[in-house]
């Protein structure tokens, strides 16, 4: 079996036990929305050749999500991500990757206390990778979608019963033209629950 198929069946098997899960006696938590900015950085197979004159991967990034939640700790979720563009220029050539990924997957989360909260989510992407180039006024445009996997994780402070402040770590991989790279955000941000 490949990772894609690992993934998808673990995928399957937390919603089926969430879905059949029943809350018990506490009260199942409602949906949440929240949004985040933050610091990525990029890892390609290939390093910047010898010689550029800058080349920059660790663009910034932002990302949107919601969650329904479908035990007290498990929630089926959605997310986009946007690691934002790397780019290396030399002279008036300029070559920039940027990656952005829809993902649906599952988030497990577990309370500490009253205030404190830790996350761990993954699932599958569709993962979007563009690269522009430009030399001498002349620019082209490539981009390529592929379906991967994401993983991520944050811990939270709840302001108030419904509002938390996150700070998370999010990763996933791009293809294109035949090579690889890894991406991952640093992020802070809230979520809010209704």
């Amino acid at each position: 079996m490949n990772k894609v198929s690992i993934a998808t069946a673990l995928l399957l098997a937390f919603a089926a036990a969430g879905a059949s899960a029943a809350p018990g006696d506490e009260e199942l938590p409602g949906p949440y929305l929240g949004a985040a900015v933050g610091a990525s950085h990029y890892k390609f197979n290939f390093d910047c050749a010898s010689g550029v004159e800058s080349c920059d991967k660790s663009p910034n990034g932002f990302k949107f999500f919601g969650g329904l939640p479908m035990t007290k700790y498990l929630a089926l979720e959605l997310q986009y991500i946007q690691y934002g563009k790397a780019e290396a220029r030399d002279g008036s050539t300029t070559l920039s990757g940027e990656g952005r990924h829809f993902g649906l997957g599952v988030a497990a989360t577990k309370n500490f206390g009253t205030r404190l909260t830790g996350t761990a989510r993954g699932g599958l992407a569709s993962n979007k990778f563009k690269i522009s180039g430009g030399f001498g006024g002349q620019s082209d445009t490539f981009s390529e979608n592929k379906v991967s996997y994401y993983v991520g994780g944050s811990f939270g402070f709840r302001v108030t019963q419904n509002l938390t402040v996150e700070g998370g770590l999010d990763m996933t991989r791009f293809e294109f033209l035949g090579t690889h790279a890894t991406a991952r955000m640093l992020s802070l941000g809230v979520r809010n629950a209704f």
